[in-house]
């Protein structure tokens, strides 16, 4: 995502570093075509270079798929608590949100760095018997998280893929995310449907009436059975790629 080397100082210089490394490279491995487009036009590597395959999505053995929401209204945050995540983003959002809806809940899985501070901040903002830290749960403990999300709040500001905001949707929990790469994708590919976009330039209102059509807006089947079946493929095609390097390194 372009906007990932404008986070930080040393993003910017490991930008520099990956344009002599990719352009070197035999192979390069995108998890989106737009992250593809993107390489193409800021590094000048050649389409022919480029693998396009997704990550591999978190589903447990025992996901749930599509279930209905105990609470529509709860958002959730699911991730690395750090600031570079959009977590001031986060912060904005929900003080909107909590102002209109005093009574939401938020259910937050993950650790990092900045947690301390994010955990500070929304007291600040929501009762805290509103709020649940789960801390980092490993995968097969994820189905907590997802039983008491209603909405996904995705607040990365450059996010090439998205795979939260996959597990979501296959789920049946619709997401609530800001302009991103891997949003915009994932909305294209979704035909809008469980996904609703937040932007810098939304008043008040605008992120309250977006909020109110997350939570009423179902998951099309159609789009879950999509993006299981590219999740199933993940594997095969990993496996197709690095043969084809081997071949053509070979020769």
């Amino acid at each position: 995502d372009p906007n990932w080397a404008r986070i930080s100082k040393i993003n910017s210089l490991r930008r520099l570093l990956a344009a002599v490394v990719l352009r070197a490279a035999a192979t390069v491995r995108t998890t989106t075509l737009t992250q593809g487009q993107n390489l193409v036009r800021m590094f000048g590597i050649k389409s022919e270079k480029l693998v396009c395959i997704p990550v591999q999505l978190n589903l447990s053995s025992v996901a749930i798929l599509n279930s209905k929401r105990s609470d529509p209204g709860s958002i959730g945050i699911l991730g690395r608590i750090h600031k570079d995540r959009g977590l001031e983003k986060a912060l904005q959002t929900l003080k909107v949100v909590s102002k209109e809806f005093p009574e939401i809940s938020i259910v937050v899985a993950g650790d990092g760095p900045d947690l301390k501070w994010f955990k500070e901040e929304l007291e600040k903002l929501i009762n805290q018997e509103q709020v649940e830290f789960l801390g980092f749960i490993e995968r097969e403990k994820l189905e907590l998280f997802w039983r008491k999300c209603g909405i996904l709040l995705s607040v990365a500001p450059a996010e090439s893929f998205g795979r939260a905001m996959r597990e979501a949707l296959v789920r049946g929990v619709p997401v609530l995310a800001t302009i991103s790469a891997g949003s915009l994708e994932l909305k294209a590919q979704s035909g809008g449907s469980g996904v609703v976009l937040i932007d810098d330039i939304d008043t008040p209102t605008d992120i309250i009436h977006k909020y109110e059509s997350a939570k009423s807006m179902p998951v099309d089947l159609g789009v879950i059975e999509e993006i299981l079946a590219e999740n199933a493929d993940i594997p095969l095609n990993l496996a197709k790629s690095w043969i084809s390097m081997r071949h053509s390194t070979i020769n």
